[in-house]
């Protein structure tokens, strides 16, 4: 079913991931942004407001899927972005290609200048990878040139958002809903392109998937792989024992059987033949797989006919469409199942497909020095009350329990006075990048996947429901008081 690097050529294997990673690498950084990010970026020069500095954030509007918190995924790839943001001769000629309305070029050759000598020099802030965040949240905070700033919001939002809309579902259905049996990413085939079919597998892993049929995930971050057949090898064969006996024949250490090509029941007993052949020479059939039909009722008689037959310790595994919400029904009915391949749900999050986050300017300082800049708050305003953004430079600070568990988390303003700090508190955000370049090594995914699985275990219950209400999150997500000051000082400036 699964498989993962053998103990013996394990430097080999990080030198293929090192050689795939390069020659995967992204295209190009710099262009990896809406143009709208560019043409106010030659705004920002021609005013001479590029090297002010300024604040931008990144805010959680809402949790995605009705839920009560996110798994932060994504800053990974964000802080590579960052490091490799560059206007080359390919990306300059580019730009320089672009016309305006009126036929002229869209960028004048002095500002295209200025950008070829672009290196990042933003201080990023963020949670570490793998935690958790809820509604209402700054989950990156970016400092720096207001043109660097500006250029950044594209790939932040793509990079974060995405990567943490794929792990919120992985952690529902991994921690939550299978309550740590093992789960199968078998999403990528269902991804939006060959990018987010990375994306997605590298996130479903992080946020409890234990292995992934993307085999190129797998080599890149050393991600496990797991997979069967599918119905197409045994069509190809003159019957179904046929096919089983060839599969078992081709993969004897990696023998799991789909039995539900033409009657479940009836594939059930070919494999069960198959079965006690390869117990004869000295092997073992893994598990059988559903894909179709009443998983529950169905998962009941292969178990029962399996332990009649005295293969006790073959699994079932069960896929066709699931996601958290059909894992606990199934779960809750008894439905004998050992491990669960989910496709859809994590590749399309078709419940809700699209990361609820905004970045914003919220705060522009008077001088390029920061030892000598004076801050001014800006907030978008708006009677849409999910459209308006919080002013200021933002923390977050999260407070825990006697047992460990999350109690509440405080956004507060850093020029105010904040909250009170306790002994359980911590600060969320941590500085990840300074002046371009990250702070520390890039953890391994397995690290990550463990650390979703430790904040999800230290969530309160309310905060694990799969729906969670408005009432609930006001009661764990507070704003300092120095920030309710702020939201009501700060004005639009005079027209």
């Amino acid at each position: 079913m699964s498989s993962g690097p053998a103990a013996g050529p394990v430097r080999r294997s990080r030198e293929v991931s090192r050689e795939l990673r390069q020659r995967a690498g992204f295209p190009s950084w710099g262009l990896f942004t809406d143009l709208y990010q560019l043409t106010m970026a030659q705004g920002y020069w021609q005013e001479g407001l590029a090297e002010r500095r300024a604040n931008f954030q990144l805010t959680m509007r809402r949790a995605p899927f009705g839920g009560g918190f996110a798994v932060f995924c994504g800053l990974g790839p964000a802080l590579e972005a960052i490091e490799k943001l560059r206007f080359e001769a390919a990306e300059l000629d580019a730009l320089a290609a672009l016309r305006d309305a009126e036929g002229g070029s869209l960028f004048r050759d002095e500002f295209l200048s200025a950008l070829g000598g672009q290196r990042a020099a933003v201080d990023l802030w963020s949670p570490d990878e793998g935690e958790v965040v809820l509604p209402g949240e700054p989950v990156v905070r970016v400092e720096g040139p207001l043109l660097q700033g500006q250029l950044l919001e594209t790939a932040m939002l793509n990079l974060i958002g995405y990567s943490s809309l794929v792990a919120t579902k992985a952690a529902r259905i991994a921690w939550l809903a299978a309550e740590g049996d093992p789960v199968l990413d078998f999403g990528l085939r269902r991804a939006h392109g060959p990018d987010g079919g990375l994306s997605m597998s590298r996130a479903a892993y992080v946020g409890g998937c234990s292995s992934t049929s993307n085999v190129l995930a797998g080599a890149l971050w050393g991600i496990p792989t797991a997979g069967t057949h599918a119905h197409s090898w045994v069509l190809a064969h003159d019957g179904e024992l046929e096919s089983f006996r060839a599969f078992a024949r081709s993969q004897p250490g990696n023998c799991t059987l789909l039995i539900d090509t033409y009657d479940t029941m009836a594939g059930l007993e070919n494999a069960l033949i198959v079965a006690r052949e390869m117990r004869d020479r000295g092997e073992r059939l893994r598990a059988v797989r559903l894909d179709s039909g009443d998983l529950e009722e169905l998962s009941k008689g292969v178990r029962a006919r399996l332990d009649e037959a005295g293969f006790e310790a073959v699994r079932i595994v069960a896929s066709s469409d699931l996601d958290e919400h059909a894992i606990v029904r199934l779960k809750a009915a008894g439905a004998p199942i050992s491990l669960w391949g989910v496709g859809t749900s994590l590749a399309a999050c078709r419940d809700d497909p699209s990361f609820s986050g905004a970045y914003k300017l919220t705060s522009i300082a008077s001088s390029t020095d920061e030892s000598e800049a004076l801050w001014r708050p800006v907030s978008k305003r708006s009677e849409d009350r999910f459209k308006r953004s919080d002013p200021g430079r933002l923390q977050v600070r999260r407070s825990f329990d006697g047992e460990g568990r999350l109690r509440q988390d405080t956004v507060y303003h850093l020029a105010g006075d904040g909250p009170t700090r306790t002994g359980r508190q911590r600060d969320l955000l941590r500085r990840q990048v300074l002046q371009g370049e990250r702070r520390s090594a890039a953890e391994s995914l397995g690290s990550l996947r463990e650390r979703v699985r430790r904040a999800v275990a230290a969530l309160p219950a309310d905060l694990r429901a799969f729906e969670v209400g408005a009432e609930v999150l006001e009661q764990r997500v507070q704003f300092d008081e120095s920030l309710q000051r702020l939201r009501r000082a700060v004005a639009p400036p005079p027209s």
